[in-house]
């Protein structure tokens, strides 16, 4: 199947969902840890209200969910500091998603620039890299949004980015994401969006937003460049 091949000068890649897999066990690590969390303090949250929350800073989720059930808001630094502490005590969980480096690899063998941006804590995200033998040198950018004045989807990450890099071109930029809030970022940041279906969320809610690109996986990049 022929397609057009896109020219780009950076990608930046969502983590848990887009490059990372947080469902070794059956189950995603992520959304386990999240209910785990408000569980130990007797709340109830369904995985589809978790689920919806995915891909913000994990602060700032917490606060949603603990703002839209009327809790009170002391909570969610105690839920906060059990979610980190359930996510350190399963990192053995996180693998890399099939043909990541593979596609990483391809970008670098075309002087097209890689960064990683997550909803993640920074320390926890280099944790993870070093877990999964990723060297730091090989990503031109790697940021989480809790470093930054606001969180996805607003599109700070990225324009952060293409400060730090000198790109202004917004044609030549991809951003790579499963969930709706990384399309939202792209969107709001005016650069090219891909969705990849190898997250927690549905097809048909990712599909609503438009991006320029619906992709199976990451892999599927390597098809436009």
């Amino acid at each position: 199947m022929m397609t057009n091949k896109i020219a780009l000068d950076f990608v930046i890649f969502d983590m848990i969902g887009t490059t990372v897999q947080d469902a070794k066990t059956g189950e995603s690590v992520i959304l386990e840890s999240f209910k785990n969390a408000f569980n130990r303090h007797e709340i109830d949250v369904s995985y589809d209200e978790i689920n919806r929350q995915r891909g913000k800073s994990k602060q700032i989720a917490i606060e949603t969910i603990v703002k839209e059930m009327n809790l009170k808001s002391k909570v969610q630094n105690f839920i906060y500091h059990d979610f980190m502490n359930e996510l350190q005590s399963r990192i053995i969980y996180f693998e890399e998603m099939l043909h990541a480096t593979t596609v990483f690899q391809k970008l670098k063998t075309k002087e097209i620039k890689i960064g990683i941006g997550s909803g993640l804590p920074l320390h926890f995200m280099m944790q993870l890299m070093e877990h999964l033998s990723w060297n730091p040198d090989d990503f031109s950018y790697i940021n989480s949004s809790d470093e930054l004045p606001a969180g996805r989807p607003d599109p700070v990450m990225i324009f952060d980015a293409m400060d730090k890099l000198n790109y202004n071109d917004k044609n030549r930029i991809l951003k790579i994401g499963d969930t709706v809030v990384d399309v939202l970022e792209g969107k709001n940041a005016e650069v090219l969006t891909a969705m990849v279906l190898s997250g927690t969320q549905k097809k048909e809610n990712l599909s609503d937003m438009k991006p320029d690109f619906i992709w199976d996986s990451m892999k599927d990049l390597l098809n436009f460049i």
